[in-house]
């Protein structure tokens, strides 16, 4: 979560590209699962191609 809270900060595109984002997707869902985590939200780019 760092790097995509300080790429925003910094103005920086999030994602430098799909599999950027799909790699953190990927990162994310597992920790949510092993975590029992809840995500009230997920906001994913229209392009996005993501396998859980």
């Amino acid at each position: 979560m760092h790097h995509i809270i300080a790429r925003g900060i910094e103005r920086c595109k999030i994602f430098r590209d799909d599999a950027d984002c799909n790699n953190f997707l990927v990162r994310l869902g597992g920790i949510i699962d092993d975590t029992g985590t809840i995500c009230f939200a997920l906001v994913l780019r229209a392009r996005a191609k993501i396998t859980f």
